[in-house]
């Protein structure tokens, strides 16, 4: 890569993608990343550690088997700034 290629990818924006999970209609946790899949993944455990933590003393269950609901809510471009 040359310097200006090296330039152009530097002044890309990167994208924060973000999800929330709902128990009901309410909004219990929510995630960020700017790898969408890691985002899920990150909202779901925070949403299946709500229900675990709420129902201490039963049998803990798959997501699946709650009331819950993973939504992604878009994404929000952030400016990269390495400047090196």
């Amino acid at each position: 890569m040359n310097k200006k290629e090296i330039k152009k990818v530097k002044e890309q924006f990167k994208k924060d993608h973000k999800y929330i999970g709902y128990h009901n209609t309410n909004e219990v946790c929510s995630a960020t990343h700017w790898n969408p899949i890691s985002a899920k993944f990150l909202c779901e455990e925070k949403l299946l550690n709500y229900f675990h933590k709420i129902t201490p003393s039963q049998t803990k269950y798959g997501l699946d088997q709650y009331l819950g609901q993973v939504s992604y809510v878009g994404y929000k471009e952030i400016k990269g700034n390495n400047d090196e």
